[in-house]
């Protein structure tokens, strides 16, 4: 794959002499930048340098594309207004970077991609591991918005991948069209952000850095790797989420039997503990099993609790692990 240098930008205002001057620069070894990307929608306003700087980046020789930010407002509007700011430069832009950062929805987000392509343009999508599930409240996964490509934001001031290490939204390295890697930077007294990108994608020329076949497979596994990683600890969020809500509801019940000590029994081994609140935390103690068949079963104590006028209190080992432990928690004797 040939990679190049890719500068985007706001609110600064950039002359053509400046765009030809950015050329003759050197870039980590990239060279000078052939790809130009603006933002032509905040979400609320265009900045005012939006189509001049496209224009002066064309007069240049640069490849240019406008990025339009989604939010709440239906998503074709974000396309159509890309197209508007662009005007008589729409027909030399080929792509479109439909932003992802601010709050909106996988409809929203669809639409716009939508909008684009019936306005003739080849969307892609700009996001990052943060602003993805900022935006979306959480790390959504749609299969239908897996068929565009996407540019992704990772701050580390290397022209490199890092993708694999935190990725979003399902898509894989093959979908990356590009990565900002550098934040607000001043060149020539403006500021840019800085991408390395496919110049392919972008029908620019660049340097060739593709993977060897084993480079491909360490970071395939790599990424799966970081993938597999994630579903665990998805999976054990929710685990702790549960417990939470275990250990809680046995709070409020407590609280409404007015009681600061209790009696309940663990459900896995049938042990009886005697709670109490002590100190400004839970101590549990160890009384008989109410079961019969298991170590220190106690009759008289099984037909004690039976007769209790409050409902009885059955919780899980892992929830009384989760409310007394500590030091002095008791185990249950052997």
């Amino acid at each position: 794959m040939r990679w190049c240098l890719a500068l985007d930008a706001s609110f600064s205002r950039i002359e053509r002499w400046e765009f030809e001057q950015l050329k003759a620069l050197d870039f980590y070894g990239l060279g000078g930048p052939k790809v130009f990307i603006q933002d032509v929608w905040t979400g609320l306003s265009t900045p005012a340098p939006a189509y001049e700087n496209l224009w002066g980046a064309s007069a240049a020789g640069y490849a240019i594309g406008p990025y339009t930010v989604v939010n709440m407002r239906p998503g074709a509007f974000a396309a159509q207004k890309a197209e508007q700011v662009c005007a008589g430069l729409w027909p030399l832009v080929s792509k479109v970077a439909i932003d992802v950062e601010v709050s909106t929805t996988e409809p929203i987000i669809y639409d716009a991609c939508l909008e684009t392509e019936r306005l003739g343009k080849e969307p892609y999508i700009y996001s990052g591991f943060g602003s993805w599930r900022k935006a979306l409240g959480s790390n959504v996964v749609s299969p239908r918005l897996h068929k565009w490509r996407i540019w992704n934001s990772y701050y580390d001031y290397d022209p490199d991948i890092d993708f694999w290490r935190y990725p979003w939204g399902g898509f894989s390295l093959e979908s990356l069209i590009g990565e900002q890697f550098q934040g607000t930077t001043r060149i020539l007294g403006k500021e840019f952000d800085l991408s390395i990108v496919d110049a392919d994608f972008f029908g620019v020329e660049g340097t060739d850095m593709t993977l060897t076949a084993d480079q491909e497979r360490q970071l395939t596994e790599a990424a799966q790797g970081v993938t597999a990683v994630g579903r665990d600890l998805s999976a054990l969020k929710d685990e702790l989420g549960t417990l939470k809500r275990q250990t809680e509801a046995i709070l409020l019940l407590v609280i409404s039997t007015g009681g600061r000590h209790y009696w309940f029994k663990v459900k896995e081994t049938g042990a009886v503990y005697f709670n109490e609140y002590l100190g400004g935390r839970w101590t549990s103690k160890f009384i008989a099993h109410a079961d019969p068949g298991h170590p220190h079963f106690s009759p008289q104590f099984a037909a004690a609790i039976a007769g209790v006028k409050w409902p009885p209190i059955e919780i899980s080992q892992a929830a009384l692990d989760a409310m007394t432990k500590g030091p002095d928690r008791p185990e249950l004797p052997q």
